[in-house]
């Protein structure tokens, strides 16, 4: 389990989704996009395979076809409504036009097999926050750090998190 501490987190961020900068009725399409795609992977094993193949997206000393069994039981208990919030909510936000000066480190990771699918979000990540900085996590997909390694997500966290920056307090 990772150890992050109240005084780090007011002082350095870890960002995940950034809003679309599209207009209206291309985020609506979008939403009907990934929408569709839910279902399909909810509702197709065959789909939900080719997307997440189980020989990378199962943890170590796990069962595949137990992991995709359970997945595939999970993906279907969501309704059109949930799948539809959760998919406009992580998506569709508003953000002033410009970040506040607070003066914390944010850090934007992204795997490195998702290079290209997340330009536009490091575009906009950059100019939105000047100080960001950017990191590849190597040969990791979309959120595999987090969902399959963990505990090496959480050194990468707690690395972070706990490096000393100009003005830190602790010691």
């Amino acid at each position: 389990m990772c150890r992050i501490w109240q005084n780090v987190w007011q002082k350095k961020s870890i960002r995940s989704v950034t809003p679309y900068q599209l207009p209206f009725l291309v985020r609506k399409l979008l939403l009907a996009r990934d929408v569709l795609s839910f279902k399909m992977a909810a509702n197709s094993r065959k789909v939900l395979e080719a997307a997440f193949p189980p020989e990378r997206f199962t943890p170590a000393g796990h069962d595949p076809k137990k992991e995709y069994d359970a997945m595939e039981a999970y993906l279907k208990t969501f309704s059109d409504r949930t799948i539809r919030n959760v998919f406009w909510s992580a998506n569709n936000y508003a953000l002033p036009k410009r970040s506040a000066k607070i003066g914390a480190k944010i850090t934007y990771w992204y795997g490195d097999d998702e290079k290209k699918d997340r330009r536009s979000n490091i575009r906009f990540i950059k100019r939105y926050f000047p100080q960001i900085r950017i990191h590849g996590i190597p040969k990791m997909a979309h959120a595999e750090l987090v969902i399959i390694h963990p505990e090496e997500f959480c050194r990468y966290a707690e690395e972070f998190l706990t490096e000393r920056t100009e003005g830190d307090e602790h010691k």
